[in-house]
């Protein structure tokens, strides 16, 4: 369900568990608390002296869209065995943890009532959640936008990975409420533009088809602009390839991925006819599937830069891809390279280890549920202050997780102001690494399917932060070094 499309993004977050019985370290305030915050003396709503309440929202079983993104993401688990893991690895973080001062987390599992790309419906859940059911936070959300985040900040209640696409804006003027471990818009479109401008700008167009390989690049964008959520991630890729210098031949942008059947002939068309080489995929990765067939369809071959900005980079998503185009896939992803096996994975060894050798019952969607779990107990911190201020104080003063070469599999994470943006930062991971598509290699996909066709990560899956980016040609297609999956 899409409550596991946000965990997509997220598949990365294996690289916590070795920290996870760590959450430590309310340090010193960086001096800008949000008036908004309800002082650590005052009644905090969903908090007693017993239990700390927490909703999990999970969407309609029955909604259409939800449907057809479980197919992709992870079709074998349902509501129930999702709401049982996540209750599990609450079990497995709550053992022991000071933080919570003797206290339970009280899960409360919320159903949705409507369609996800139904805004007014996303807005009047998150009003009967923060007033009726009134929990510290909410786990997860619609995603298909940011209304139900909207109103849940609004009425003082913390909003954990339910939205996609947020802007540094969006994040900034609801802080500090909501929390993501996704990229913003802002963030994906400065690593493109670097990587673009530095890698692929002014050179031919090598990985493309063979009619396209000797003219030197002219990109286009590919976005989306609907209740996805994404609408601020094709502006902010236009705007900052602007300032790298870097021209677009063309850029377009479709609705939602339900009705790019509707549209496709004509943005292929379009960039085909435009000279488009290159195209810059900063959209979802369902449409994905029906532009590169389009593009098929049209016998055009062009090169597709991946973004990130939707973590499309997945093999389970590239395989359902026209193999024509996946052949030319190259670009960035914020995801690392999963584990060897599911054995190694260390989110599948914790909950293993606190649950008698049995595994997590939402067994292809286990990293992604852990993603907001792990957010939750790390932005509690030593307990001391579990109002909305303390919880950002947790996050923000926290070190800096990850970022180890050594450890390509645990990417650098962190909160707040720091070197690495001109803003503070809501949003978690900051490092990127790149990708190409291997369409000969076989091994299993993030679903333990075993099949043809793997994204490789570069350089043993080297990762990059913002202004690091080599000016060098890419690593794309260089076979040498090149991982599939990592040792954890």
């Amino acid at each position: 369900m899409i409550r596991r499309h946000q965990g997509v993004i997220l598949s990365l977050l294996v690289l916590v568990t070795a920290l996870a019985v760590a959450f430590s370290g309310v340090l010193p305030d960086d001096g800008s608390p949000d008036r908004r915050s309800p002082p650590a003396t005052a009644p905090l709503r969903g908090v007693t002296d017993t239990a700390i309440k927490v909703v999990l929202y999970q969407p309609p079983e029955d909604d259409p869209v939800s449907q057809i993104v479980a197919r992709f993401v992870a079709p074998e688990d349902d509501n129930a065995e999702a709401a049982a893991t996540v209750q599990g690895f609450i079990d497995v973080l709550s053992v022991g943890n000071a933080a919570l001062a003797g206290r339970t987390i009280d899960l409360v599992v919320f159903t949705g009532s409507a369609n996800l790309l139904d805004t007014v419906a996303a807005r009047a859940d998150a009003v009967h959640i923060a007033e009726d059911i009134r929990p510290y936070a909410v786990l997860n959300g619609p995603l298909l936008g940011t209304a139900f985040g909207d109103e849940l900040a609004s009425r003082g209640v913390l909003c954990l990975l339910c939205v996609n696409g947020g802007t540094n804006d969006f994040y900034d003027d609801h802080a500090p409420f909501i929390w993501s471990l996704q990229t913003t818009p802002e963030q994906v479109a400065t690593h493109v533009a670097e990587y673009v401008s530095k890698r692929l700008a002014g050179q031919p167009a090598t990985f493309a088809g063979a009619d396209l390989r000797r003219t030197e690049r002219r990109f286009g964008l590919i976005s989306v602009s609907g209740p996805f959520g994404g609408a601020g991630l094709g502006p902010s890729i236009e705007d900052q390839l602007d300032d790298a210098g870097v021209e677009l031949a063309d850029s377009m942008a479709y609705g939602d991925s339900n009705g790019v059947n509707q549209v496709q002939a004509t943005m292929i068309g379009r960039l085909r006819s435009t000279g488009v080489t290159t195209v810059i995929y900063a959209a979802d990765p369902i449409a994905m599937g029906s532009l590169m067939a389009e593009a098929t369809r049209q016998q055009w071959y062009p090169e597709w830069v991946m973004t990130g900005g939707f973590s499309s980079e997945r093999s389970s998503w590239g395989r359902r891809a026209d193999p024509a185009q996946m052949a030319h896939a190259f670009g960035i992803t914020p995801l690392a390279p999963p584990a060897a096996s599911p054995e190694e994975d260390i989110i599948f060894s914790l909950y293993r280890m606190a649950h008698g050798g049995d595994e997590p019952p939402a067994h292809q969607s286990a990293q992604m549920l852990w993603a907001p779990v792990f957010l939750l107990f790390s932005g509690l911190g030593t307990g001391e202050d579990l109002s909305a201020e303390g919880f950002r104080r947790s996050l923000v003063d926290a070190e800096p997780l990850g970022g180890d070469p050594a450890t390509p599999f645990i990417p650098l994470m962190s909160y707040g102001d720091s070197d690495l943006w001109p803003y503070p930062d809501y949003a978690g991971v900051d490092d990127f690494a790149e990708i190409w598509w291997d369409t000969t290699a076989t091994g299993p996909d993030e679903f333990g399917e075993t099949g043809t066709g793997l994204w490789r990560y570069a350089e043993r899956a080297k990762r990059y932060v913002p202004g690091s980016w080599p000016t060098r040609p890419p690593a794309a297609f260089v076979r040498a070094g090149a991982v599939t999956v990592v040792e954890n």
